[in-house]
């Protein structure tokens, strides 16, 4: 009896500030696999998880198949290429710049939008250096989860 009231007081002033829980209607989305035309064979497995999880955060209900999703997502990777650039103060250090491309295609009730957008993937200063050392697969996975939120906020904020 006591716990009830504990919890009734402590409850209390949640109910008298007009707290509510508000229910929006679930957004089915369905994410296709991945078309890796990248260089990077982890790529399109880590853009895909990353998209699945920022669509999870934002409410949204994943899809089993296409059909019955209100939105399909399709994504695909492509090999951006890699650059080598002047850079500094006198242009006396080269840069080794790689970049990946993205295009993510939405098919909604309403019609068609497409994303395209290019990430940039590694960017080595110098560009030969005994102590560098290449961990691309962090960078390919911190790669995922900004084309994820970049996709994810691209479907969010129409």
């Amino acid at each position: 009896m006591i716990k009830r009231i504990l919890v009734l007081v402590l409850l209390l002033p949640v109910f008298g500030c007009g707290y509510h829980v508000v229910k929006t209607p679930k957004v089915a989305v369905f994410v296709a696999p991945v078309d890796n035309r990248s260089n990077h064979s982890r790529m399109g497995i880590l853009v895909e998880r990353a998209v699945e999880n920022q669509l999870l955060q934002h409410g949204m209900v994943l899809a089993d198949d296409g059909n019955s999703a209100d939105i399909r997502i399709s994504l695909q990777l492509n090999a951006g290429g890699k650059r080598t650039v002047q850079s500094g103060a006198d242009n006396r250090m080269t840069t080794s710049r790689e970049t990946v491309g993205l295009k993510a295609e939405f098919l909604e009730k309403s019609g068609k939008r497409t994303m395209n957008r290019e990430f940039l993937l590694l960017s080595r200063f110098p560009t030969e250096s005994r102590y560098y050392y290449n961990d691309s697969g962090r960078e390919e996975k911190e790669l995922a989860g900004q084309m994820a939120q970049q996709v994810v906020a691209w479907l969010t904020n129409p």
